[in-house]
């Protein structure tokens, strides 16, 4: 537990915080498709028929991709005032491989996408943001779907990087429900710079905000090499558990002391 920076301290209610934990290294994998090119099919892509095409009016993400993908042909055409862009030759088997030939209430993030290196993580990430992203006046960063499916892959995701994602279900009544992932990372999540030069990186936190007792459990406590004992457990969270922690509470307890 740390006290809190001069930042958090300024939010109320905020006492006590984590660290958060630096981003996971992975080797680089040898994807089928550059992750770039993934994130920003599932935000705006079309995979449900034999043609892929994605639709954007920013020239600079299908340039981006065009690039990424030297092989294909990237083909621009307009269809009931979108702009569109169809990916030839036929790219659907490849698709059908990652599993992404599916409407968008059931796209997912491929699971070997999970342990890219950080870059590719990175490009993933911004993929999704150039698609379905925003960034607001305030540097604040938002993921919207209606896919809580997705919300969460891209909250792991986030988090993975050494950043912070929290979810939140938006009723808007007749329209349906919007999903919002609200984001900060320690990197631009955004390559497009209409919204890249909104994001300002600036210092992140972790806060706890309650704690709640969930029940009783026999536990195996444990002690790593680290020389902060610290280690990185579920939803890569920062954590402490080692024998010497565990002594220095019994003998405080032992002492008239109320330990934390």
């Amino acid at each position: 537990l740390k006290s809190p920076s001069r930042q958090a301290r300024s939010v109320p209610g905020y006492k006590w915080f984590l660290p958060i934990v630096s981003p996971v290294e992975h080797e680089t994998q040898d994807f089928i498709v550059d992750p770039y090119t993934v994130g920003f099919l599932i935000g705006d892509g079309s995979m449900t028929r034999e043609t892929v095409y994605f639709t954007t009016d920013d020239e600079f993400c299908a340039d981006k991709i065009a690039k990424l993908n030297p092989e294909l042909n990237v083909n621009k055409y307009n269809k009931l005032g979108a702009q569109r862009y169809s990916i030839t030759p036929r790219y659907m088997d490849v698709m059908r491989k990652l599993g992404l030939n599916t409407d968008s209430h059931h796209k997912r993030i491929p699971d070997q996408y999970f342990i890219g290196s950080v870059s590719q993580r990175v490009e993933l990430l911004r993929g999704l943001m150039d698609s379905d992203g925003s960034c607001t006046k305030g540097s604040k960063a938002v993921f919207s779907t209606r896919n809580m499916g997705l919300a969460e892959d891209v909250q792991s995701l986030v988090w993975s990087l050494g950043g912070t994602a929290k979810i939140a279900v938006c009723d808007r009544g007749e329209k349906g429900v919007d999903i919002i992932v609200s984001i900060w990372t320690p990197m631009n999540p955004f390559s497009l710079p209409r919204k890249a030069e909104r994001y300002t990186v600036r210092p992140g936190y972790r806060a706890i905000m309650s704690i709640e007792k969930i029940g009783s459990e026999h536990m195996r406590c444990i002690s790593v090499a680290n020389e902060d004992g610290l280690f990185v457990t579920k939803d890569y969270i920062v954590t402490h558990n080692s024998w010497l922690m565990a002594y220095f509470a019994v003998q405080a307890w032992r002492n008239g002391k109320t330990p934390l």
